[in-house]
C-alpha cells in the first residue's frame, strides 16, 4: 500500500460512514494506523553506506588476558585513495571480541564483506568446531569466505600487508582465488566446506599455512590437515598438490619427475570403484592425467617420462594415503563413494574404523598432449 493510499484511507476514517455502526468505524481506523505504522518504521535499521565499516580481513587467536583475541583489517575512504586500519579485541567469546571493536569503530561492523578469516594454529590444534559454528550461524560473515592458518602474530600479520592492501583491496582474494594468483600448491577452502566438514565422517579437510613474507604480502607455509575440527598434521606444498590433482584442482599444476623434466598438468580424470570384501574396505582407484612438458634435462624420450611419472605419482599416492589414514583424516574423500554400501550407523564410524583399514590399488596413467620439441617414441 502507497503513502498516498493510506492517506486516502485516512481521510476516508476520520468519521463513520452513512449507516455504518461504530464498531466497523473503528476497527478500519485501526487497520489505517496499524499500516502507518508499518510504513514509518520499515527502514529504522538500515545503515547509509557511509556509516559503515567494511572489513577486508579477520583473524582469530587465543587473547591474552580473555579467551579469544579478534582483529579486523578496515580499510577507510579517502580523498584520492583508502588508507587501512588494523584495530583488535579480546573477549571469552568471538562474539564477545567482535562487539568490543565495535565498541572502538566509529562506523557500523559490516562483516559480510570479509573475504578472508585466518586461524592461529594455537587455536586450530586445540578445535575450531565452535567458531565455526558462530561463523555460519549468525548470518554475519559470507560462508564464501577463505579460510587460512598463520603461526605469526595476528595484529602483525595485518599491519604488515597493509601497504599492498591499500594499492590493491583485493590482495587477499586474489591470493586464493583460482582466478588470480593462486596455484595447486596451495589449498583454499571456503568456509562453507570447513563446515560442511562438522557434520560429515568422511570429507575432511585442508587449510592453507600463512606467514608475514619478506618481499611477498604472504607466504605459503604448507597445509594444515584438519579432522574432527583439529590440526591433525601439517603437509608441505608438494602434498597439498597430490591432494588437489587427486579432488580435481589441478589447474597450473607443474610436477617435478624426477629431476628430468618439468611437466604441467592441463586435465585429469579419477575413477573410482570401490567394495567390501570380507569386512575389509577396498579402493580401486585410476588417474589419468593430460600433462604437457614444460622443460627436460638431458634428452629423455616421451616413454622414459610418461614411465617415470606414472610409477612416481603412485608412489606418492600411496604414501600419501598411508599417511592420512594414519592420522584419521580423509582428504581424499573416499568415504563418500561408501556411502551407497555402508549404511549410516556403520559410516559414523568410517573415520575411526573402517578408514584405517582401506586397502587401495591406485594405478596413474599419464598422456603427454604436447612434447614441444621432443620426438614421439
Amino acid at each position: 500500500m502507497s503513502l498516498l493510499q493510506i492517506l486516502r484511507s485516512l481521510r476516508c476514517a476520520r468519521r463513520p460512514l452513512h449507516g455504518q455502526p461504530p464498531v466497523a468505524y473503528f476497527r478500519r481506523l485501526n487497520v489505517v494506523l496499524v499500516a502507518l505504522i508499518i510504513a514509518a518504521t520499515g527502514c529504522g535499521d538500515i545503515k547509509d553506506i557511509n556509516h559503515r565499516a567494511l572489513p577486508l580481513v579477520m583473524a582469530i587467536a587465543p587473547g591474552d588476558e580473555k579467551d579469544f583475541r579478534v582483529a579486523l583489517q578496515i580499510p577507510l575512504p579517502g580523498r584520492q585513495q583508502y588508507t587501512v586500519r588494523t584495530v583488535s579485541a579480546e573477549g571469552d567469546t568471538v562474539s564477545e571480541a567482535i562487539q568490543q571493536v565495535q565498541m572502538n569503530v566509529e562506523n557500523h561492523l559490516d562483516l559480510l564483506h570479509l573475504k578472508l578469516v585466518i586461524f592461529h594454529i594455537d587455536l586450530i590444534k586445540k578445535g575450531i568446531n565452535e567458531e565455526l559454528e558462530y561463523v555460519i550461524r549468525s548470518r554475519q560473515i559470507a560462508p564464501k569466505s577463505f579460510i587460512a592458518v598463520t603461526e605469526s602474530d595476528i595484529v602483525k600479520l595485518l599491519k604488515s600487508t597493509r601497504e599492498r592492501v591499500e594499492q590493491d583491496g583485493t590482495t587477499f582474494y586474489n591470493f586464493f582465488s583460482e582466478t588470480a594468483g593462486w596455484t595447486p600448491n596451495i589449498s583454499n577452502t571456503r568456509l562453507w566446506e570447513a563446515y560442511r566438514a562438522i557434520h560429515s565422517s568422511s570429507q575432511d579437510y585442508m587449510v592453507a599455512i600463512v606467514r608475514i613474507g619478506d618481499d611477498e604480502m604472504l607466504e605459503s607455509r604448507g597445509s594444515a590437515t584438519i579432522a574432527g575440527g583439529k590440526m591433525v598434521d601439517r603437509l608441505d606444498s608438494g602434498e597439498t598438490l597430490l591432494v588437489n590433482i587427486f579432488n580435481n584442482k589441478f589447474q597450473g599444476a607443474v610436477i617435478q619427475v624426477l629431476e628430468k623434466a618439468s611437466v604441467q598438468v592441463t586435465n585429469a580424470e579419477v575413477q573410482n570403484r570401490v567394495f567390501i570384501e570380507r569386512g575389509v574396505p577396498k579402493l580401486r582407484s585410476k588417474l589419468t592425467l593430460y600433462i604437457s612438458i614444460e622443460e627436460t634435462k638431458g634428452k629423455p624420450s616421451p616413454g622414459e617420462i610418461r614411465q617415470q611419472l606414472d610409477e612416481e605419482m603412485e608412489r606418492r599416492f600411496r604414501k600419501m594415503l598411508k599417511r592420512t589414514q594414519k592420522h584419521k583424516a580423509d582428504l581424499f574423500h573416499i568415504g563418500q563413494h561408501f556411502r551407497r554400501i555402508l549404511t549410516l550407523e556403520e559410516m559414523k564410524k568410517w573415520r575411526s574404523e573402517y578408514y584405517p583399514r582401506l586397502e587401495a590399488d591406485i594405478e596413474v596413467e599419464t598422456l603427454i598432449r604436447n612434447t614441444g620439441d621432443l620426438i614421439n617414441e
